[in-house]
């Protein structure tokens, strides 16, 4: 699991959520990065979570540069598509095709049939943002997409702001060390 996904997880399950990670879709290697179920709440989750350290360019579906140049309402619908609904033809940015005709909704359909439901919360999580990118354009675009945006700075903060206990998984013992060597003796 990258160190990010882990971060989220432990973010999750620290909000009392049960998760599921790294879910082999089975289409064109797609892969959903979390699925999450909070059982008090009954709230389900689909979280992808795409952070850079260093952003080459703004947020799109694909590494490819090109890509980077389209608008913000076509890169935005696009990553949508490709990460919370399906297979996407990267010529026509359209869903590919079954032999039917029907658009192939891999990751939308695993979703729905492991939360046995169609109502779930889609959450994009983002490290830093590129100077093209600006926090209040991307989240109004990704929710036309009934998706939610979610920084990591945020996940960062709460998690250290709520972290009295000693914690064994990695990514809160790790933030646990980080707060501890950096607080000063006062």
């Amino acid at each position: 699991m990258e160190p990010a996904e882990e971060i989220v997880t432990s973010w999750l399950n620290q909000k009392g959520y049960f998760t599921m990670n790294e879910i082999k879709v089975g289409y064109y290697n797609k892969e959903i990065d979390i699925l999450a179920i909070n059982p008090v709440t009954c709230e389900k989750l689909h979280v992808e979570v795409h952070v850079s350290i260093r952003p080459a360019a703004s947020l799109r579906a694909w590494g490819h540069m090109k890509y980077a140049k389209e608008s913000l309402e076509r890169r935005i619908r696009c990553f949508c598509l490709n990460k919370f609904v399906g297979a996407v033809d990267k010529e026509n940015r359209e869903l590919k095709k079954r032999k039917n005709g029907t658009g192939i909704r891999c990751v939308e359909d695993v979703t729905k049939r492991l939360f046995n439901s169609e109502d779930y919360e889609k959450v994009l999580v983002v490290g830093k943002l590129h100077r093209a990118d600006k926090k209040d354009e991307l989240m109004k675009e990704l929710a036309k997409h009934r998706v939610k945006l979610v920084l990591l700075e945020d996940i960062v903060k709460d998690m250290i702001g709520k972290m009295d206990n000693v914690y064994m998984d990695n990514a809160r013992r790790y933030l646990q060390i980080l707060r501890v060597s950096t607080q000063n003796d006062a």
